[in-house]
């Protein structure tokens, strides 16, 4: 006698996909709603890594939004090979540095955008001093490891989903993040001691 310990799918779960690929295929059988969906699912996560990325949190509206503008008009491109969640972080990825290289040919930014960018409430003096330390040794790192903490921090990515999107090796985006804890821990204590 065997005994079949496979979890059935109840009815309700069956007509309301909830993984990503299954949303993909309902857009592409032309049902809006289903990308509504993958919009709400992914938005939060990839908002707070576009912003940590950029640094600034209208850029990153514009990003986030430009990336599911991008997906929506390029999802028939989307290959399950990897996570549609990997894919949209990819898009989000490029669209930051395109806006980087744009920013480099900049000479100032007018008083005006820094002002828009000010927080609406104030934190307290101590969590601005501590987040702009943490900002500018981030920003200190090199560049895949900057990229890799942010997809794994505030993108909340997994290490096979950052491999993917930066096509190196899983092993590679884990060494490269705990390069990059390791040598925060060490500059934000040198600069307390």
């Amino acid at each position: 006698m065997t005994l079949d310990v496979r979890r059935r799918r109840t009815e309700p779960e069956m007509a309301e996909p909830t993984d990503d690929l299954a949303l993909v295929r309902g857009v592409l059988a032309g049902r809006r709603e289903d990308f509504a969906s993958l919009v709400e699912k992914h938005q939060r996560p990839l908002q707070r890594f576009v912003e940590q990325h950029t640094g600034d949190r209208a850029a990153a509206d514009e990003i986030v939004q430009m990336t599911f503008v991008q997906a929506y008009t390029h999802l028939s491109t989307f290959r399950a090979e990897a996570s549609f969640k990997t894919w949209i972080y990819s898009v989000a990825l490029n669209l930051c540095r395109d806006r980087a290289r744009v920013e480099k040919r900049r000479v100032s930014t007018p008083v005006e955008t820094v002002l828009e960018s000010l927080p609406t409430v104030a934190p307290s003096l101590e969590d601005v001093v501590l987040g702009a330390t943490v900002e500018r040794k981030v920003a200190e790192l090199p560049n895949r490891q900057q990229t890799v903490l942010r997809m794994r921090i505030w993108g909340d990515l997994a290490f096979k989903e950052i491999a993917s999107t930066l096509g190196i090796t899983e092993n590679s985006a884990k060494v490269s993040y705990h390069h990059a804890i390791r040598r925060l821990k060490l500059r934000l204590t040198e600069d307390r001691g």
